[in-house]
């Protein structure tokens, strides 16, 4: 049975550990590998309504969305954020990050004091000259040929059709 979580010091705990690695993943990235990017809680965790079912863990949700890159290869920028998420995870004492199709997962971690765990899920998006947000897919399939694309991501109820 799902239920808001209502212990307000863990939610700004959480918040506060992962924005601060947020920020500081886009501060590697650029340092890294010269891409710019903004990083957007979005979910439940933005609105302040996180769910639990029982005493499973929780997860955060960001959207880091490229804003500047010299190559706008697919591949590359998934490469490039993946290694500076994983310099950012085991500064702060994490492991290395996980590649799910459409975001990097972190392992599941304790708030110093608290009994819940919880997840980093980062979603890499672009956004196109009319406003629409995309995100990076990587599509699992065994083939090398391009399993990096970007797909519509919804926004305010509203796919792109292109």
């Amino acid at each position: 049975m799902y239920n808001y979580v209502t212990d307000k010091q863990l939610i700004r705990s959480m918040r506060s550990c992962c924005g601060d690695m947020m920020q500081d993943l886009c501060h590697t990235l650029k340092e890294e590998s010269d891409i710019g990017a903004e990083v957007t809680l979005v979910g439940s965790g933005a609105r302040n309504l996180i769910l639990q079912n029982a005493n499973e863990p929780i997860d955060l949700d960001y959207n880091l969305k490229i804003v500047r890159s010299d190559d706008w290869d697919c591949k590359y920028i998934k490469e490039c954020v993946r290694k500076a998420f994983n310099i950012v995870l085991r500064k702060h004492g994490w492991r290395d990050c996980e590649d799910s199709k459409s975001s990097l997962t972190t392992k599941k971690y304790y708030i110093p004091g608290s009994k819940t765990l919880f997840s980093i899920d980062v979603c890499i998006v672009c956004e196109d000259e009319d406003g629409n947000l995309y995100r990076l897919i990587h599509k699992k399939t065994g083939l090398i040929i391009n399993p990096y694309l970007t797909y519509p991501l919804k926004i305010k109820g509203e796919v792109p059709i292109k």
